[in-house]
């Protein structure tokens, strides 16, 4: 299992990472398997060194824009909050035009 499969069972079966001291935490604690747990060991340096949030230590930041900031979306004050939705909607909408002129030069 990669770090990023680890990831992603966590979030599946419920479990929140967050880094606080420097230290790799979780919960709720009572879902985390020995699989899980196993995986989580052979992964915490890996897990460690990604970018997680300044104010809450959530792991891991999944938006460009939480990546920038260093802050994730739950803990930006409202204002941050609309820029950033905004800017990520910005985003979308180049890549995607993008996307339609990389087929139009393909047809």
């Amino acid at each position: 299992m990669t770090r990023y499969q680890l990831l992603a069972a966590l979030d599946a079966a419920g479990v929140s990472l967050f880094v606080r001291d420097g230290e790799l935490r979780y919960q709720p604690k009572e879902l985390m398997t020995p699989r899980l747990y196993a995986a989580l060991k052979e992964h915490k340096t890996g897990i460690l060194t990604m970018p997680h949030c300044r104010a809450c230590g959530q792991l891991p930041l999944r938006t460009r824009e939480s990546q920038v900031s260093g802050v994730c979306l739950r803990c930006l004050s409202d204002s941050e909050y609309t820029a950033a939705v905004k800017a990520m909607g910005a985003r979308r909408r180049a890549e995607r035009d993008d996307n339609h002129v990389d087929d139009r030069a393909e047809a």
